[in-house]
C-alpha cells in the first residue's frame, strides 16, 4: 500500500492548493523563466526551493505560450501589465500585430505609440504605468530574458494622455525620407519623450528637413507640414514647461497654446507681405537666419532681425516676443511658432505654383 505523503505547507503562488514536495525554481520549472544562481542571495537561507502546486507548476511550464516569437529573429516577446488579465490579452494581441508587421526598428516604441493612439486603451492612465517587455533569446541559452521597462511617472503618464487625446491623432504617419531611409516623425518624438531627452533641438532639426525638401534637395523628402511642426511646438512648450523648469526649480508658466497659434498667425501675416511685394523668394533665407537664432538660442540676434523686417513693412512688433525676452525656453517656443507661420504659407505658394 503506498503512504500518503502528508503536505501542510500552502502554494506560495495561488495560496489556495497545498504545495509539492520540493519543488525548485532554477530546476524543477524553467532555467528561462526560474531563479536564477546569482540570485539567491534574495532567498531565506539560500535556497530556492519554493512551495508550488501542481497547477500552478503546470501554468509556469506553460509560460511560453505567451510568448510571441518574433519573424525576422530568434527571439519572443511579451509584454507585461499587471492592471488585469484581460488588459494583459489585450496588450500582448496588439504587440502580437507589431511583430507580425516586421517592425523591427523600435518595436517598444512602435508598440507603445499604438497603444496612446487607441482609444479603446486610453480610458486610464495607470494602464500606461507599469509596462514591461521580456524579451528571450532561444539561440544562447546561458543568455538570461531581458526586460525592458517605460517606468513612467504619473505625471508623464497624464501628459500623454492628454496629447494624445489632443494632439498626437494629428501626427499620424509624418516621417522623413534621407537617402532613401524612412524614419516616423512621431515615434522618434515619442521615444524622446520616454527618455527624457525631448528638447528644441529636434524641432529646428524637421524644420531644416523642411527646408531642404522646399529648395529641392533629392536625398531629403518630408511628408510633413508647417501646421504638423507647430503641433510638435505646442508639445515640446508643454513638455518643458511641466518637466524640466519644474526640474530646475523654476516657475512655471500658465497655458501658451493659444499664443503659440497667435505666432504661426503672425508668421503668416509676413508671409504674405512678402509674397504680396513678390518679395517671397528671400522667405527660405530669412527662415534658416531665424532658425539658425533659435537653433543656438541667440534672442537677441533673432530680435535683431524681427525689428528690421517689421520696420521694413512698417509693422508693429509683435508684444509677445518682447514679453518673453527674458523667459529663453517661452521665447523659442514663440519663435518656432512665427518660423512654422512662415513656411506655412510659403509652401502652400509652392504648392500652388
Amino acid at each position: 500500500m503506498q503512504k500518503k505523503i502528508k503536505r501542510s505547507i500552502l502554494c506560495i503562488n495561488c495560496g489556495e492548493r497545498y504545495a509539492k514536495k520540493d519543488t525548485s525554481f532554477d530546476t524543477g520549472i524553467s532555467p528561462f523563466t526560474g531563479v536564477n544562481t546569482d540570485a539567491l542571495n534574495f532567498f531565506w537561507n539560500f535556497n530556492a526551493k519554493l512551495p508550488l502546486c501542481e497547477i500552478c507548476e503546470l501554468i509556469y511550464f506553460c509560460t511560453f505560450k505567451g510568448f510571441t516569437e518574433s519573424v525576422l529573429e530568434n527571439k519572443y516577446f511579451f509584454v507585461n501589465s499587471d492592471t488585469s488579465v484581460i488588459d494583459l490579452y489585450k496588450k500582448n494581441l496588439l504587440l502580437q500585430e507589431k511583430l507580425k508587421k516586421n517592425l523591427t526598428e523600435n518595436i517598444f516604441v512602435e508598440f507603445f505609440s499604438e497603444l496612446l493612439l487607441r482609444e479603446e486603451y486610453e480610458k486610464s492612465t495607470h494602464r500606461l504605468q507599469g509596462i514591461a517587455f521580456i524579451e528571450i533569446d532561444l539561440t544562447n541559452k546561458d543568455v538570461l530574458p531581458k526586460v525592458f521597462s517605460f517606468n513612467i511617472s504619473r505625471a508623464k503618464a497624464e501628459f500623454l494622455k492628454e496629447h494624445a487625446e489632443k494632439n498626437f491623432k494629428n501626427l499620424i504617419n509624418i516621417r522623413y525620407s534621407i537617402k532613401e531611409i524612412t524614419k516616423n516623425v512621431t515615434l522618434e518624438f515619442l521615444e524622446k519623450i520616454l527618455s527624457n531627452t525631448l528638447s528644441y533641438g529636434y524641432l529646428s532639426f524637421l524644420e531644416y528637413l523642411l527646408l531642404e525638401s522646399i529648395k529641392g534637395n533629392k536625398d531629403v523628402k518630408t511628408y510633413y507640414s508647417p501646421i504638423h511642426l507647430n503641433i510638435l511646438n505646442i508639445i515640446i512648450e508643454d513638455y518643458i514647461q511641466k518637466f524640466k523648469k519644474y526640474e530646475r526649480g523654476e516657475k512655471m508658466s500658465s497655458k501658451n497654446e493659444e499664443q503659440l497659434w497667435f505666432m504661426f498667425k503672425k508668421g503668416e501675416e509676413i508671409a504674405n507681405k512678402l509674397i504680396s511685394e513678390n518679395s517671397e523668394n528671400k522667405i527660405p533665407s530669412l527662415t534658416y537666419k531665424l532658425l539658425s537664432c533659435l537653433r543656438t538660442e541667440d534672442v537677441h540676434s533673432f530680435m535683431n532681425i524681427i525689428l528690421r523686417l517689421y520696420m521694413t513693412y512698417s509693422l508693429e512688433v509683435p508684444s509677445l516676443l518682447v514679453k518673453a525676452l527674458n523667459e529663453k525656453d517661452l521665447f523659442l517656443a514663440y519663435g518656432y511658432s512665427f518660423v512654422n507661420g512662415l513656411l506655412s504659407k510659403y509652401t502652400s505658394q509652392n504648392n500652388e505654383n
